[in-house]
C-alpha cells in the first residue's frame, strides 16, 4: 500500500521519501514517507500507513456498532505517536481497516490526492487514462518500439540513422528521437520525432469526433512548433500516429516514399503494405499493455 501512495504522488508530480530518517528526536521513530515539496500551508505532508483489523479483539466492540470505527481509533493513536512531527509538518496517517472502511481523515486525504493526479493527467472514470498517461510503462515501450521500426525502415532502404542524437540544438538540448547520417532531400539530412496522441484524449476529442485523424495532424503541428526552428541545418518530420491508427498526412507520404525505397531494393511492392501492418499489430499490442497496466493499478487501489 505505501508503494502505492507513493506511486499516487508520482502521478500528481509530487516528489516524495520513503521511510525517511532524521525527522523526529526518537530514532526508532520515522513516518512511512514524506512529500519533498509542501503539501498545504507551506508544508511538507508527512504519512504512515496502518491496517487495524476489523473483527481484532481490541477492535470488535467498535466495529459491531460502526463501520470505520476501528479506522478511527488507529488514527488517533497514529496521530499522537507522531504529534512531535506535526509541529513542522503535515502529519496524516493512512489507517484502512482489513474490511476495507476508512476514517474520514483517510478518505480526505486520498479525495485531495486523487484530485490532484487528475489535474496532472485528466483521468477520468472512462478508463481512458492508462493510454495517454505520460508515466505508463506501456506508453513509454509503445514509443521506443515504434521508433525502433523506423530505424529499421532506414535500415532496409540503406540509409544510415542515429537515434536519439545530441548537440543538434546545443542552445535548448532538445534532440529528436532520430536523424539520417546522409543526405534526405535537398542536400539536407531528416530528422524525425515520433509521437502517438491519443483519439480519445480530452484535448483531442472534440477533433477526433468530427474528423478521423485530427489529432495526429494537431500533434504534427505542435512538434513542428518545437523542432521547427531549432533544427534549421535539417529537415524535419514529426512522425504522429493515434493509438486508434489514423495518421497525419506527412506521416503517410513519408511512409510511401521510404517503402518504395525499400521496394526497389527487395523486388516487392507490398512494402508499404507490409509496413502498415506492423505498425498496426505495434499499437493493438501496446494498446493492449497500457489498457491491462491502467487494470492492474485499479487492482492494486483495491488491494
Amino acid at each position: 500500500m505505501n508503494d502505492f501512495l507513493v506511486r499516487c504522488f508520482q502521478r500528481a508530480n509530487i516528489p516524495t521519501i520513503k521511510e525517511p530518517t532524521g525527522l523526529m528526536e526518537e530514532g526508532s521513530l520515522r513516518p512511512d514517507g514524506y512529500t519533498i515539496s509542501p503539501w498545504a500551508q507551506g508544508r511538507s505532508l508527512a504519512w504512515d500507513v496502518t491496517f487495524p483489523h476489523t473483527m481484532a479483539e481490541r477492535y470488535i466492540n467498535l466495529t459491531s456498532q460502526e463501520a470505520g470505527a476501528a479506522a478511527l481509533r488507529a488514527a488517533d493513536f497514529k496521530n499522537s505517536k507522531y504529534a512531535a512531527l506535526a509541529k513542522s509538518k503535515i502529519f496524516q496517517p493512512v489507517c484502512i481497516e482489513t474490511f476495507g472502511p476508512t476514517d474520514a481523515q483517510t478518505q480526505s486525504f486520498l479525495n485531495e490526492l486523487c484530485s490532484r493526479i487528475v489535474d496532472v493527467s485528466g483521468a477520468d472514470e472512462f478508463g481512458h487514462h492508462g493510454l495517454v498517461c505520460c508515466l505508463g510503462g506501456g506508453r513509454q515501450l509503445r514509443h521506443s518500439a515504434l521508433n525502433d521500426y523506423i530505424c529499421r525502415l532506414f535500415s532496409k532502404a540503406s540509409i544510415p540513422v542515429l537515434k536519439e542524437p545530441s548537440g543538434i540544438s546545443p542552445h535548448d538540448g532538445r534532440h529528436p528521437d532520430g536523424c539520417t547520417l546522409i543526405p534526405w532531400r535537398a542536400g539536407r539530412c531528416l530528422a524525425w520525432d515520433v509521437t502517438v496522441p491519443g483519439t480519445l484524449a480530452e484535448r483531442y476529442v472534440n477533433l477526433t469526433s468530427k474528423e478521423c485523424g485530427l489529432a495526429a495532424a494537431r500533434a504534427a503541428d505542435e512538434k513542428m512548433k518545437k523542432y521547427g526552428n531549432a533544427l534549421p541545418s535539417m529537415e524535419f518530420l514529426p512522425i504522429c500516429i493515434e493509438i486508434l491508427g489514423p495518421m497525419d498526412p506527412n506521416t503517410l507520404k513519408f511512409l510511401k516514399e521510404i517503402c518504395k525505397m525499400i521496394s526497389v531494393r527487395s523486388g516487392d511492392s507490398r512494402e508499404l503494405f507490409f509496413a502498415t501492418n506492423h505498425i498496426s499489430c505495434l499499437l493493438q499490442r501496446f494498446l493492449r499493455v497500457c489498457v491491462l497496466e491502467n487494470i492492474q493499478l485499479n487492482a492494486d487501489m483495491c488491494n
